[in-house]
């Protein structure tokens, strides 16, 4: 099983703006385009469908999965 952890906003932003390569992965249900907060590059995949979608993400990046 993968290492799963909390981050920040913040960490998540120190991240997108490192070397690394990072995706992160909304997997929010409901309307992303009503939503006041988006990510900007973050693939949208249906919670439902992740598993049918998960080559759209890069191999060998970090992936931080923003679910709320």
């Amino acid at each position: 099983m993968a290492n799963v952890i909390r981050i920040t906003p913040q960490e998540l932003n120190d991240r997108l703006e490192s070397d690394r390569p990072v995706v992160p992965l909304d997997v929010r249900r409901g309307s992303y385009e009503r939503s006041d907060t988006q990510i900007i590059g973050a693939i949208r995949i249906h919670p439902d469908e992740v598993e049918e979608q998960i080559e759209e993400v890069p191999p060998r990046a970090e992936i931080i999965t923003y679910c709320t």
